[in-house]
């Protein structure tokens, strides 16, 4: 780096790094409640909460990748059982410069 009284405002500019954006859907079932009615009506129950259906995610640029319920083994249909499915999406990768997140969410980076 040059002394001090030498130095050149081309040598204080700031780079712009291009921003990484994700696209990121998740599909959900729908709540049944039990109620009076059915136009503008509050729930007196809900019966059955709701459940993520899939996810699906996409890099600006990069690879599309989706998931369902029916990927995951020991997945059994009629269940609500999406905790394969949300654990992934629960604790999401660190930013991707980092190889770890490759095994969080596999095709991603």
């Amino acid at each position: 780096m040059p002394a001090i009284e030498n130095l050149t405002s081309s040598e204080f500019e700031v780079k712009p790094k291009k921003a990484k954006v994700l696209f990121f859907d998740i599909e959900t079932s729908s709540l049944v409640i039990e109620s009076w009615g059915t136009y503008q009506t509050d729930a007196l129950r809900v019966v059955k909460t709701w459940t993520m259906l899939a996810w699906s995610a996409k890099w600006q640029g990069g690879k599309h990748v989706t998931k369902c319920l029916a990927d995951y083994e020991g997945y059994q249909p009629g269940t609500q059982d999406d905790k394969a499915l949300v654990g992934v999406v629960n604790e999401p990768p660190k930013p991707c410069g980092i190889r770890g997140c490759a095994k969080r969410m596999p095709g991603m980076c």
